[in-house]
């Protein structure tokens, strides 16, 4: 498969627990995009209608006969069951080394605690390579902030920001009902959570530390 190219290419990570709708919308995936199922997630890509480029993982969610649905032109990366990455690691993985720009790891949060704990890690890996990630379910986008980030959610999203490092500092708001200007945050206390949004238009400064923020959209 030839190198995709950076400055454009997303690459959408279809996991066995991907919801039917998605907060960004399947309907965004477009042809120059990337399609990875990872392992069982080629059975949602089946019911979903998306038809991957690439199936990762050690299979061990597949059953025969979808493993003899795989397309020949969809290439298969298999991994032994005894290993020490989870099967979205691994296809995350293939993404940094592919040189993607933006990886969505699409899964509906509502599985194993331990679970989504490791994809909160998947973004903190991606982060520190410097790559754009996001979890995105139903109803739920997930992702680390960068030192200054703008946003566009409609007037009274709910925001919750979590401190990720011991201590982080945010510079300043706008577009929030609870202003984070000069606050800190700190990873033993709960105090970012239920935030709302003002405005359609949010921006957020960060001093130093690292935050995890999940939105939460209107049904």
């Amino acid at each position: 498969m030839p190198k995709p190219d950076k400055a454009t290419l997303r690459a959408w990570l279809i996991t066995h627990h991907a919801p039917s709708k998605l907060a960004l919308d399947y309907a965004s995936v477009t042809s120059e995009d990337l399609v990875i199922a990872v392992d069982g997630g080629f059975e949602r890509c089946l019911e979903l209608g998306l038809k991957p480029s690439i199936l990762i993982g050690d299979l061990d969610s597949l059953r025969r006969p979808l493993l003899d649905q795989v397309p020949t032109d969809c290439q298969k990366i298999s991994y032994p069951s005894h290993k020490n990455e989870t099967d979205t690691q691994l296809a995350l993985e293939y993404c940094l080394k592919q040189g993607i720009s933006e990886i969505i790891i699409c899964n509906d949060l509502s599985g194993r605690f331990d679970h989504c704990l490791a994809l909160v890690q998947n973004l903190l890996q991606a982060h520190q390579s410097g790559v754009k990630a996001s979890l995105a379910s139903a109803n739920q986008l997930v992702f680390i902030l960068n030192q200054h980030n703008e946003l566009f959610y409609p007037a009274g999203t709910q925001i919750s920001l979590i401190a990720l490092s011991p201590e982080a500092h945010f510079k300043s708001s706008t577009g929030l009902a609870f202003p984070l200007n000069n606050l800190f945050l700190y990873n033993w206390q709960s105090r970012g959570i239920s935030n709302r949004t003002t405005s359609s238009e949010q921006r957020i400064d960060l001093a130093s530390g690292l935050v995890l923020a999940v939105i939460t959209l209107a049904p």
